[in-house]
């Protein structure tokens, strides 16, 4: 609660110091995509009996933007971001040969804020790198199971998490339909997500457990839409 605190007012702060420069709204889709790089990773757990193996599915993160224009070539942005992560996990039992799989998702809120520096590359064209935390929200825990029943996943979800963002873009600004922006990035947790749980269990025998962290890491491709903004309104 202290971090937030603290983030509002630097938010309220801000917003006087910049009121008199250019304030920019948009919006954006991410898809969070399954690959494993930059320590986005998949989670495979192990006993002597049961093996699952979780794996990152295709997921989505999108939202509304604002940038604060501070300098010629330093800005700020925030927002906020439904964010659906999807999951998959494949099980195995070595000694009765039982296998199973299943997915689910872990869905939640994000409210970032990072820093930009912007390099112009012509008239209408910039490239920028950015870096920053976010707020997580985590919108509840989840569970499922196998259509045979004989396996169930339950996932206890972290619901308050701040993670390390970074990301690098292209921008292409036009003279009367806004920016539009490409680029990727990085969203690493500074803490597990949550602690996931499969059990077994075939009517016959004791039913089996095994558990461990999801970290949540993830990737994104970034598509933004900034609207126009009339910079003599804005100077007015």
């Amino acid at each position: 609660m202290k971090t937030i605190l603290v983030i509002v007012c630097f938010l309220i702060c801000l917003s006087s110091y910049t009121q008199k420069g250019q304030v920019t709204f948009g919006f954006q889709y991410k898809p969070i995509l399954p690959v494993e790089f930059l320590n986005v990773e998949n989670l495979s757990l192990t006993n002597d009996d049961l093996s699952v193996d979780f794996t990152q599915t295709l997921g989505l993160n999108f939202g509304g933007v604002i940038r604060w224009n501070i300098l010629k070539r330093l800005s700020l942005e925030s927002g906020i971001n439904y964010v659906r992560r999807n999951f998959k996990y494949e099980a195995s039992v070595a000694s009765s040969g039982a296998t199973g799989t299943d997915d689910f998702s872990i869905v939640g809120y994000e409210t970032p804020i990072k820093g930009l520096v912007i390099v112009q590359l012509s008239r209408s064209s910039f490239i920028s790198a950015a870096t920053g935390i976010t707020t997580s929200w985590t919108a509840s825990s989840v569970a499922s199971g196998t259509e045979d029943k004989n396996f169930r996943q339950y996932t206890n979800a972290k619901k308050l998490n701040l993670a390390l963002i970074a990301n690098v873009g292209y921008e292409f600004k036009t003279d009367k339909s806004g920016t539009f922006y490409f680029g990727a990035s990085l969203n690493s947790p500074f803490q597990a997500i949550g602690v996931t749980e499969v059990i077994y269990d075939d009517l016959a025998n004791e039913e089996q457990k095994i558990r461990g962290a999801l970290l949540g890491n993830y990737l994104t491709l970034d598509l933004r839409y900034y609207f126009h903004e009339d910079k003599s309104k804005s100077k007015r």
